[in-house]
């Protein structure tokens, strides 16, 4: 029976190929679970800013609604003080981009590593290739070639890795990027309403 070509290919790379399968593997969980993350949470901001502005405040509020929560919260307890509403919401918004950007070091990690590793795994193998060329007392072109191919399937692999992983941080990182700028857009449309009413 035919080998798989991606085992076939694991084998030829050698012992640099198993970092590169963490780092693979590593980089696909938290790719999934971010995006599993992002599609459960409640990305609404402004309809909640409407609803305080026009005193539609809501009770028994879940946690899950991050913002919802905080906002609700934070302006029952500090409606009548600007200053503290702003200040509180300032902690609590970092703690929802937090949470948002939870792996986000791990990923940008693993998209500067891996190249990294797979270079070395090609420089490992050009020494080997070499090593073989010679120890051979007749060197041809196809012995020459067979070693720098084995050797250059790891640059290959982690490219392959940096390339997905850095994908993928940079479109999480445009998403959240966006929610951040709602967010403070958010906060101060409630903080001009409170200076608005206290005047």
């Amino acid at each position: 029976m035919k080998e798989n070509i991606i085992l076939h290919y694991f084998k030829m790379g050698g012992p640099f190929m198993y970092p590169l399968l963490i780092f693979i593997f590593a980089a696909i969980f938290f790719i999934i679970e971010r995006i599993f993350v992002y599609l459960n949470f409640d990305w609404k901001v402004s309809s909640y800013v409407d609803r305080i502005i026009n005193n539609n405040i809501g009770d028994n509020i879940k946690i899950k609604d991050q913002f919802h929560y905080y906002l609700n919260k934070n302006y029952k307890q500090f409606k009548n003080v600007k200053e503290k509403f702003d200040t509180y919401m300032e902690v609590d918004c970092k703690k929802i981009i937090e949470y948002l950007e939870k792996n986000f070091l791990l990923l940008n990690a693993i998209s500067a590593i891996a190249p990294i590793v797979g270079f070395l795994g090609t420089v490992w193998g050009m020494v080997n290739s070499f090593q073989s060329i010679s120890n051979s007392t007749e060197v041809t072109p196809q012995l020459a070639a067979s070693g720098i191919y084995q050797a250059l399937i790891t640059t290959t692999f982690g490219l392959i890795i940096t390339v997905i992983a850095s994908v993928f941080f940079f479109i999480f990182s445009a998403i959240i990027k966006r929610y951040s700028s709602s967010l403070e857009q958010g906060v101060n449309r409630i903080n001009f309403y409170l200076e608005s009413n206290q005047k």
